[in-house]
């Protein structure tokens, strides 16, 4: 609309229908090769227009592509490991005489043990290890403290169980305390506060 009355380089159709052919072929042609010369457009408009569709399709087209990028790594990711019976197709690596190493164990999964934990993540981020089985709020919380000072910035922890563990608090046979700790928990369960603290730690 903007060139058609004085470009005739651009279109060389006298009729409408086919200056609408014309500007259809010279918009696949900005998509498919890139933008058309900057100098080929005779009005300032024109030229004005150009520029920002070529700038908007560039970042576009790099938007989509690192959207993709980051959803195929991602699942693929994921669909390597869904359960226990997939870690035997990696290379595993556990902390030594922890219950996720009993668990592998039980499973019949050879895993590599480490004493130290962060040793295990650095295995990890290396290369070395293809997977960690420990307990998730544990990594979540040193993966997040490791992050914030600049290391293991490629790890993280899927969403998936392999088996559900306890944490509790021990006490000595009929404790007078225990009645009034256990209502102290669920009072603090159920605050903002609490919610507020597990991000802090593990995050969302």
């Amino acid at each position: 609309m903007l060139e058609h009355k004085v470009n005739q380089r651009l279109y060389s159709m006298k009729n409408k229908g086919g200056r609408l052919v014309e500007a259809f072929i010279a918009g696949l042609l900005f998509v498919t090769s890139g933008p058309i010369r900057y100098y080929e457009f005779k009005t300032l408009s024109g030229r004005v227009l150009t520029a920002f569709l070529a700038v908007a399709s560039t970042i576009m087209i790099a938007s989509i592509t690192g959207l993709f990028a980051s959803a195929f790594t991602l699942d693929q990711i994921r669909s390597e490991i869904k359960g226990p019976q997939d870690l035997t197709k990696v290379r595993v690596g556990s902390l030594e005489a922890s219950t996720s190493f009993e668990y592998l164990q039980d499973q019949g999964i050879t895993s590599h043990t480490f004493s130290d934990r962060r040793k295990l993540f650095e295995a990890l981020d290396k290369g070395r290890l293809d997977t960690v089985v420990g307990d998730a709020v544990v990594m979540k919380h040193k993966i997040k403290e490791a992050q914030s000072q600049g290391r293991f910035e490629t790890l993280s922890v899927l969403p998936f169980v392999f088996e559900k563990q306890s944490y509790a608090l021990a006490l000595p046979d009929e404790s007078p305390h225990l009645e009034k700790l256990n209502q102290a928990l669920l009072a603090v369960f159920d605050t903002p506060e609490w919610k507020m603290e597990i991000v802090k730690y593990i995050g969302p």
